[in-house]
């Protein structure tokens, strides 16, 4: 206090139980023209969907394969929620959309299958469409080619001729980078 731009927010559902009975309490001389603000949050139902998980599944990074993206969506609300928009972008290009519908206080997950680019990364992000709480909607990704995949390969000997050699397709199959 002191501040003479100083203001009070009060953000409360309100309830008989939040408030002491009497604002006597208060010292008086503290509070002289500070304004009380006061937000009734409790006011009726609130539409919220919230992106709660992203997890990216399949694949050892090769170019030109895809991987999964698995987006978890939670409906906070105790109303169901049918078609609710979950959009991924990749770069800045919309890549895919789906609906979802959600149970009050469920979950559900959206699944889509973005390709992986020649280049070594890509970023893009899932947005849900527009509600109560807008700062829950979006999950940013980022996704690409693995630098190499370890593996023991074994054979009894190597041959003079690369693609003689019994290890040689093998070993190029698991190469993630494009030959050339």
């Amino acid at each position: 206090y002191g501040s003479t731009n100083g203001q009070i927010f009060v953000i409360s559902d309100l309830q008989a139980n939040s408030f002491p009975k009497s604002t006597d309490a208060l010292p008086a001389d503290r509070f002289d023209n500070v304004p009380v603000i006061v937000y009734d949050c409790g006011r009726g139902a609130v539409r919220n969907a919230a992106l709660v998980g992203l997890e990216v599944r399949g694949g050892l990074g090769v170019a030109g394969a895809s991987v999964e993206l698995v987006a978890e969506v939670a409906n906070s609300s105790d109303e169901p929620m049918k078609d609710v928009p979950v959009t991924v972008y990749l770069g800045k290009q919309a890549l895919a959309e789906r609906r979802v519908a959600l149970e009050a206080r469920g979950r559900a997950k959206v699944s889509v299958m973005v390709p992986l680019a020649e280049r070594d990364m890509q970023t893009g992000w899932v947005q849900l469409g527009p509600d109560s709480l807008e700062d829950d909607n979006r999950i940013n990704f980022r996704i690409g080619l693995r630098d190499r995949i370890d593996v023991l390969l074994v054979r009894d000997e190597q041959a003079g001729i690369g693609y003689l050699d019994e290890s040689f397709f093998l070993a190029r199959a698991l190469d993630p980078r494009p030959a050339g």
